[in-house]
């Protein structure tokens, strides 16, 4: 099992760590969302904890073996940090630096070789902080994790964690609904997946208590062939000090083949308004394809009238959504489920690492690396210039300097490119090649849609 898997031995959650505390542990993670996503204003606002002390408090349920979360998401919401506010990651000082111990002391880094770990892993958060001016918009999670992958020990189920997007906005029933979309590969059979099965999120999550029936006029509940209907309460504890959104949901559980299934959906609609949401719908899709790797694809369309809550966007991304769906991506598979071999060394895990998404993203990776380049060379050549007009008396030494650090600076890129450029031949010989031009299964009677109108999830 992975360092910080939240996996319980029993019944969900992390073993030996109390539902409260768990709690707790996610509180902490919003708290760095929350101050990244909108700064100290609202995260003060929502009584979340300051940045130090929800540094502390993460620091010590690492060291204690005790942290609630996956370690992923820590790790994630101190990329978002670096990415949306640089200046947080810098000034963090003595307690940031002990947070990355706890980690690397928790990866079961040798005691010699800690404080070069702990220097990577920081080194990789500064620089997403200098890419997020050159690239603001990409999401900087994967070549954060491969950079910190040796030093942490990280499972390519971590490497290869879901990435939440929100950036789609849907006006519906008065209030700008978010879309929210997750879509990750596993090499867990459907069967083994519970998140399609809401009745048991909360063995993945503290976020989630257990669901309860709903009880209002025309409540369904409905047992069919392949599946379910239930008219459910959904009930959701991410901000201290507040009473959980209880939001009363409709949702349409179907299954192919409850042995071993092809495929297992789920719908689900808003029943009611609630007094914090107007909007509150989506669906989750696991299905195996033909390489025999699983797609889990996640559609929610959320849209708030608190206040409050819609004014932090990605109020779902960087809470409670992501809390689920990560937990599921990098194993939890459920309470009565078989625990699969995380090897730490990058060997056996759920998320799967195909050739062709390999060489995908190797391409990306070349993209921003000539991204970056054009921005460092337009820098270079802008002060260059600087020496040369009639604005002061040239500085010849400075001049020749830049001009000689952007020559180096080209002979670095020459080289680096040369390496993208390996690595993409490499990734090409070991893709398979698909026997009929498509990886993907034979269609499959799609299940019912629940939503009413057609409108998107996400």
């Amino acid at each position: 099992m992975a360092p910080g898997d939240p996996r319980e031995k029993g019944e969900g959650g992390s073993g030996g760590v109390a539902e409260e505390e768990r709690r707790t542990h996610g509180y902490a993670v919003a708290g760095l969302n929350a101050l990244s996503a909108m700064g100290e204003g609202i995260r003060s606002e929502w009584g979340l904890s300051p940045r130090d002390d929800a540094i502390e408090t993460l620091t010590e349920a690492i060291r204690e073996d005790r942290l609630g979360v996956p370690r992923v998401l820590v790790l994630d919401a101190l990329v978002k940090l670096a990415h949306r506010r640089p200046k947080e990651i810098a000034s963090g000082g003595p307690r940031l630096d002990a947070l990355l111990l706890a980690l690397v002391e928790d990866a079961g880094v040798p005691a010699e070789h800690q404080a070069r770990a702990v220097d990577t892993v920081k080194r990789a958060l500064d620089s997403v902080a200098r890419r997020s001016v050159l690239a603001p918009a990409r999401h900087p999670w994967k070549r954060f994790a491969n950079d910190v992958k040796s030093a942490l020990g990280l499972t390519q189920a971590e490497v290869e964690k879901p990435l939440c997007n929100d950036r789609q906005v849907v006006k519906k029933a008065g209030v700008d609904a978010i879309g929210v979309t997750v879509d990750f590969d596993t090499d867990a059979a459907p069967a083994q997946m519970t998140v399609c099965d809401p009745t048991r999120w909360h063995e993945c999550t503290a976020a989630f208590h257990e669901m309860q029936p709903w009880g209002g006029a025309g409540a369904v509940d409905q047992q069919r062939p392949n599946g379910w209907r239930r008219d459910l309460i959904e009930k959701v504890d991410f901000l201290p000090g507040r009473p959980p959104l209880e939001t009363p949901l409709r949702f349409t559980y179907s299954i192919d083949d409850p042995p071993d299934p092809a495929w297992i959906h789920l719908d689900y609609v808003l029943i009611e308004e609630t007094k914090e949401i107007a909007v509150d719908e989506g669906s989750i899709d696991v299905r195996r394809a033909q390489s025999g790797r699983t797609r889990v694809s996640t559609k929610k369309l959320i849209g708030f009238k608190d206040e409050m809550l819609a004014s932090w966007p990605t109020v779902a991304c960087d809470t409670f959504w992501s809390d689920l769906v990560v937990n599921a991506a990098v194993g939890c598979l459920g309470g009565g489920a078989q625990e699969p071999d995380l090897k730490e060394d990058g060997g056996t895990a759920f998320m799967a690492d195909p050739r062709q998404k390999q060489l995908s993203e190797v391409i990306e990776e070349a993209a921003e690396a000539a991204r970056e380049s054009i921005g460092v060379y337009t820098e270079l050549a802008k002060q260059a210039a600087s020496q040369l007009s009639g604005a002061g008396a040239a500085d010849n030494a400075a001049w020749v300097q830049l001009t000689t650090k952007a020559s180096s600076r080209a002979l670095a890129d020459a080289a680096k490119s040369w390496t993208i450029y390996s690595e993409m031949l490499a990734a090409l010989a070991e893709s398979p090649t698909p026997a009929s031009g498509s990886t993907e299964s034979s269609p499959t009677p799609e299940p019912p849609s629940d939503t009413p109108d057609g409108s998107p999830h996400g």
